[in-house]
């Protein structure tokens, strides 16, 4: 008994002094194991925040929060591929705008409801970044998760709202569950308001109940609350942005005291016998009991160092296989984790791709040339770079969130193909006038194109303008002058057909006076014959010399071309051979072959003129003058389809090389001699007929002769409304004006039976006007002082109803802009010299589109 006593006391001794090792190795465990579980948790919940992070730098860039396709787009791409259940976008209240799901389980919709405490979101506007909160989301629903949230800021850096999510707590849940395998372990974590977050064995307790709160980092022994069995404890804070948790690891104690509780009564038996085998019994026993214990440990400590390869190796040794699971599942989390921060950084990178692509077509826009102006789809001006603004005289302030039709940008003649454009939502190319602050008009090419949302429809229009003016100012100027230079070439040859019929003009006047003065007109029934004669050779010259000053007119005149102007080919084209005639003669003949019916074309008579006339003077200089009888000018017009004419001018001259006719419509390029030619005629040519839709070709062969072929659009021909002429009235008061008093006597006799009254200046047939009636007024437009524009500009003062009915006249050409200003006064308008039928043609047209307000004594 006496020998026992010192074994049994030494058998306690050592049993107590392995319980005791026992505990310290648990209780090292359990602290490692729980700052392993906070470790990771926080690495979770941080990898969570910065992908709602990227979701709040994205929802900055959107406009509007409204439910839209690119809002609804930008979190449904999100949602499933992050690790939320829930995720809204919210006001700087917390109330959801747009969540995604859009209901919850039980089809209670998320819009509209706050589901996070006011606290929480205090506590991310005072740390002004991202937080995860208590156990908030869905305290509505019965369904209770954890919350996150990251705030959106304006540009300017005031707070525009929230992106909040509600955490999905799988990850976390199987982590725990991971940790807590076997009968070793149970991890739970609780939150700032004692809140269980997760527990391993899904016993949602208040945990102030049962767990000491106030030394998270200490081992200590608790009762659980359901159970009422005795726990070993140790606990970790767990890092969460805008509070803190706190994981728990435990072990129950009746475990861990249960090797030491073999050992005491394997101790107790072993008194009994022989003190070497009680000894060696004892020492085997405890070896045994802390084995495990001590493995787990060295395993515990090498994942918590990092050393995941030698734990890895450890485990699969000596660990059971919960252990071997729970490194799996780490791995792979932080497998997950590299591949979540690999597409981070991707989206990051093409975040900055996009942004710098913006910021090169935004500067783009901005410095450029051309105007560039965008508008919705009520005209409604929402950006318009510098260049447009200077286009119009403009400040940004006046245009932008204003209808383009209240900027009164355009000078009332808007394309219509335009106007159908924006009605139909299509594409439009273009020219159109535009009018500028100051009141002055420019030309531009506008383009004008749709910008189609992500619905699929049209939400804008973008418009490109360019400044043509000075372009079209210098085309006109080229166009004019080789026109002139036609003309000059032509000089000699006009005056040789203007001083032939003069001569027999100027001869049988002399011819005529001298009759008169000698008494021989009524002599002899012969002289009264040869008087008649004598007139109509006169009449005969002086026609033809206007018909020569106005073909020439035609070609000269300068004024602004209309898309919708015709020209009657067959008429051009004599009135240009008549011109050339004095240049034809000598170096071929003229060969004419046009259809019976007249062609009209959808080309301006100037334009067509300036064309014809080109083609002609350039196959009449390639053949040798003097040659008239062996060579030959053709000049074709004919149909070629529905839709086209063809004009061809065939000459059998010097012709081309073929290296030459790929050339030949080049600027300042030409075959002439020197001093024939400035290289711009065909250029022009090629110019006005593709402006018309047309197009112009060459075919050429050396010493055998050119043809060139101009294919233009057939138009209709104009109405005739020839028929609507009253007759002429007899009884009517005409007052003529002009500085010319020869014109004045002339025109009084050719207006009889009417009554007129001439006035040699504008401010005298002002004064006629107020004291006689006047039915009719005939003026020239270039007089001394004062012109008949502004005699027309007096009338609508003094006689609003002389001014509607004025007739203009005049003998020479003007310049553009009296043109123009006689154009917008609609006007009738006579060429002089004028017939007498061409002056009464007029006054009846003008007398019956404007009757007199009052009635004048008509006879019948």
């Amino acid at each position: 008994m006496v020998t026992a006593l010192p074994v049994l006391t030494l058998g306690l001794w050592q049993g107590r002094r392995f319980e005791a090792q026992a505990r310290r190795d648990t209780d090292r465990e359990l602290t490692t194991a729980s700052a392993n579980v906070a470790h990771d948790i926080s690495m979770l919940l941080r990898f969570r925040l910065e992908e709602l992070e990227l979701l709040a730098t994205r929802a900055s860039h959107l406009e509007r929060w409204t439910e839209t396709e690119q809002v609804r787009g930008l979190f449904d791409r999100r949602y499933g591929a992050t690790g939320f259940s829930i995720m809204y976008l919210g006001d700087p209240w917390g109330t959801a705008l747009f969540a995604s799901p859009a209901r919850s389980p039980e089809g209670q919709s998320y819009a509209g409801v706050n589901y996070a405490d006011r606290a929480f979101y205090q506590r991310m506007i005072a740390a002004r970044r991202s937080v995860v909160g208590d156990v908030t989301i869905g305290r509505r629903t019965g369904q209770l998760q954890v919350a996150a949230a990251a705030p959106v800021f304006h540009r300017e850096g005031a707070l525009r709202g929230f992106v909040t999510g509600a955490i999905h707590m799988e990850p976390l849940v199987e982590l725990a569950v991971a940790n807590a395998r076997g009968h070793l372990r149970r991890v739970v974590v609780v939150d700032s308001r004692h809140n269980v977050v997760i527990d391993s064995a899904a016993q949602l307790a208040p945990m102030s109940q049962w767990i000491p709160l106030d030394a998270p980092g200490d081992t200590r022994l608790v009762r659980a609350p359901v159970t009422r069995e005795v726990l070993r404890m140790a606990g970790a804070v767990v890092e969460v942005p805008g509070g803190s948790w706190r994981a728990f690891v435990s072990v129950p104690e009746a475990q861990v005291a249960h090797s030491t509780t073999v050992l005491r009564r394997a101790t107790l038996w072993a008194t009994m016998l022989v003190l070497m085998v009680m000894v060696g019994a004892v020492y085997a026993i405890s070896s045994f009991a802390s084995r495990d214990l001590r493995k787990l440990a060295t395993i515990a400590t090498l994942i918590g160092e990092g050393d995941y390869q030698r734990g890895a190796r450890t485990a699969g040794r000596f660990a059971p296989r919960e252990v071997v699971e729970v490194w799996e599942s780490m791995q792979r989390a932080m497998q997950q984790l590299e591949d979540r921060r690999s597409e981070r950084s991707e989206m990051i990178r093409e975040l900055q791709d996009t942004n710098t692509h913006l910021r090169t077509f935004s500067t783009g826009i901005r410095d450029a040339h051309d105007g560039v102006v965008v508008f919705d789809r009520r005209h409604r001006v929402e950006y318009a770079n510098p260049a447009w603004l200077r286009m119009h005289q403009l400040t940004e302030g006046e245009v932008l969130g204003r209808r383009l039709e209240e900027l009164n940008l355009s000078d009332g003649r808007v394309p219509h193909e335009l106007r159908a454009a924006l009605r139909d939502q299509t594409p439009w190319e273009g020219a159109m006038v535009f009018r500028r602050k100051d009141g002055t008009s420019a030309e531009a090419e506008v383009s004008v194109s749709p910008v189609y949302g992500d619905a699929g429809d049209v939400e804008h229009h973008v418009a490109l303008v360019r400044d043509v003016t000075a372009r079209r100012q210098a085309e006109q100027s080229m166009q004019q002058t080789e026109r002139l230079a036609s003309l000059g070439m032509l000089a000699a040859g006009v005056a040789h057909e203007i001083n032939n019929p003069m001569t027999y003009v100027l001869g049988n006047l002399e011819e005529l006076r001298t009759l008169a003065g000698g008494g021989l007109l009524t002599a002899a029934p012969e002289a009264e014959l040869e008087l008649v004669e004598c007139l109509d050779d006169c009449l005969h010259g002086a026609r033809r010399v206007v018909e020569i000053v106005g073909d020439l007119r035609q070609l000269s005149q300068l004024r602004r071309e209309s898309a919708a102007e015709t020209a009657n080919g067959r008429e051009v084209i004599e009135s240009c051979l008549r011109v050339a005639h004095s240049q034809l003669r000598h170096c071929a003949d003229v060969v004419r072959q046009f259809p019976q019916e007249e062609l009209w074309l959808r080309i301006s008579t100037q334009h067509l003129g300036q064309v014809v006339l080109n083609l002609i003077m350039n196959a009449a200089q390639a053949m040798d003058p003097g040659q008239a009888a062996h060579n030959r000018l053709t000049v074709t017009l004919r149909v070629v389809n529905p839709a086209r004419a063809e004009l061809m001018v065939t000459d059998t001259g010097s012709g081309m090389a073929p290296e030459l006719t790929h050339k030949i419509f080049d600027p300042f390029f030409t075959t002439k001699r020197a001093g024939l030619g400035t290289g711009l005629g065909l250029s022009i040519c090629r110019s006005l007929v593709t402006a018309a839709q047309g197009e112009i070709l060459v075919e050429s062969t050396p010493g055998a002769g050119s043809t060139f072929r101009v294919l233009l659009p057939l138009a209709p021909p104009p109405s005739s409304d020839e028929g609507s002429f009253v007759a002429t009235p007899s009884g009517l008061s005409v007052l003529v004006v002009d500085d010319d008093p020869s014109v004045l006597a002339a025109v009084q006799r050719m207006l009889a039976p009417c009554v007129s009254q001439a006035a040699a200046s504008v401010d005298q047939a002002l004064e006629l006007v107020t004291r006689s009636h006047f039915d009719l007024v005939l003026t020239d437009v270039m007089m001394p002082e004062k012109t008949g524009v502004d005699l027309i500009h007096e009338l609508t003062r003094v006689a609003p109803h002389l001014a509607r009915r004025t007739c203009l006249m005049s003998g020479g050409v003007m310049g553009a802009r009296m043109a123009a200003e006689i154009a917008m006064l609609q006007v009738p308008f006579l060429h002089k010299p004028m017939t007498r039928d061409e002056l009464h043609r007029a006054l009846r047209a003008l007398h019956h589109d404007h009757p007199p307000a009052t009635s004048s004594q008509v006879p019948p």
